[in-house]
């Protein structure tokens, strides 16, 4: 695909644009691709044609850069970070742009529930009170996130009746990591944990699929997944409820061209509760398995939202599968130990298995690969993306990866605990 006016900004310079840069670059010819973030040894540095180590929160100073490059579009992938300047500067320009809404509702976990008219019992404090948060805790568990910032950093679960002085102290680990140094307290609703990753084309779905979230349950890493699992066959029974919800979140959040990540959890009444929203591409290998299981080439799409207002077209050239897991082999609480990695193996597989990718999920350009304890998503060591069209194949390549991964310290000594299956299986 050849493109006329070439110069395009990519908001961010993280591992996390990485995919994206180099998907423009293959398959864009001509194209400028000019990388901003504040870090001057960004990850992706040197495989932008210019890069530019500016804040990607600097609207005005993005906006001034715009206009004298005369670009063609500008986006970011997977960071909710720059949508605020991305909208800022694409209304500036007319260019292609979402609501003010849209963008609201992915800054503020709080605004997004309550224009959304989500039910479940919440507020949002930027001061300590106790009374009020014991109100909710009294009965039942709390969640306390922090409103506004990105992954799960700092997500606490409080149990029933719990001590003032635990509740302080995690009230204020959240509202230090929120930028608007608000907290949003919540009940914690028991239930299945469902990721949607939805395609919107002209105001209407073009399509969605959701999966199951598997998230490690205990203390340390609460609110950190494991797994992501999804199914071809609408096994639990909610396509129409979800529809639904995306179809009123087009509506109230005036959405024409967009991607979009709503996060839900189906309680014991077989409710559909909203957690969170998103604009953007998600992370942790949603897009891959939204693409495998689509066939959706969800990259290109995001380039065309950016750089078109109408007239999209859609690209269906990825294999489609109709059983995807995506598996993060971390750290404690997770079936590793601690320590640096000297050597990762796996053993290949049969032709009838397929292990669509594989990897150490952040990129590290350092020599030494670390183990952590996991404390947010960004501690995240290994993944594995699994896929099939036999659901007993699909099982099979899971045990058969576990059963066979290698993962040694630099004396030779396995950083694989005991009990290791039961942490994947």
């Amino acid at each position: 695909m050849k493109v006329k006016n070439n110069n395009y900004i990519v908001l961010g310079g993280s591992h996390e644009q990485f995919d994206y840069i180099k998907y423009l670059k293959d398959n864009l010819k001509n194209l400028n691709i000019i990388c901003c973030d504040k870090n001057p040894k960004a990850y992706c540095k040197f495989i932008s044609d210019k890069f530019l180590s500016i804040d990607i929160k600097n609207k005005k100073k993005i906006l001034n850069l715009s206009k004298n490059l005369n670009i063609i579009g500008i986006s970011s992938h997977i960071s909710e970070h720059a949508i605020e300047t991305i909208n800022y500067v694409s209304k500036k320009l007319n260019l292609p742009s979402t609501s003010k809404l849209s963008v609201k509702a992915t800054k503020s976990k709080y605004f997004c529930k309550k224009f959304l008219n989500e039910k479940n019992h919440y507020v949002k404090l930027n001061k300590f009170k106790f009374n009020i948060i014991k109100k909710i805790n009294k009965n039942s568990q709390v969640v306390i996130k922090p409103d506004e910032s990105s992954g799960q950093k700092n997500l606490y679960k409080i149990e029933k009746n719990s001590k003032p002085e635990i509740i302080k102290k995690k009230f204020f680990l959240s509202k230090n990591t929120s930028k608007n140094r608000s907290v949003v307290i919540e009940r914690f609703i028991v239930g299945e944990e469902i990721n949607v990753v939805c395609l919107i084309v002209n105001k209407n779905i073009y399509k969605f699929i959701y999966s199951l979230r598997k998230r490690y349950t205990g203390r340390n890493g609460f609110g950190v997944v494991y797994r992501h699992e999804y199914n071809y066959l609408d096994h639990l029974k909610i396509n129409n409820k979800i529809k639904s919800i995306i179809n009123k979140i087009i509506i109230k959040l005036k959405l024409n061209n967009a991607i979009i990540y709503p996060q839900l959890i189906l309680d014991e009444y077989n409710n559909l509760n909203l957690l969170e929203y998103g604009e953007r591409i998600p992370g942790g290998k949603m897009r891959e398995l939204f693409e495998y299981a689509t066939g959706i080439d969800l990259l290109n799409a995001q380039f065309q939202i950016s750089t078109k207002k109408k007239n999209l077209k859609i690209k269906k050239n990825i294999k489609k599968y109709k059983y995807i897991s995506v598996d993060f082999v971390n750290g404690s609480p997770g079936p590793l130990k601690p320590g640096n990695v000297k050597k990762i193996k796996t053993t290949h597989f049969y032709k009838k298995h397929q292990i669509v990718d594989e990897n150490v999920f952040l990129p590290n350009q350092n020599k030494c690969i670390k183990i952590k304890k996991i404390k947010s998503s960004a501690d995240r060591f290994y993944y594995f993306l699994s896929a099939s069209n036999s659901f007993f194949n699909f099982k099979e390549n899971i045990k058969y990866l576990v059963k066979n991964i290698k993962v040694v310290d630099y004396e030779n000594r396995s950083l694989k605990r005991k009990n290791f299956y039961k942490y994947i299986l």
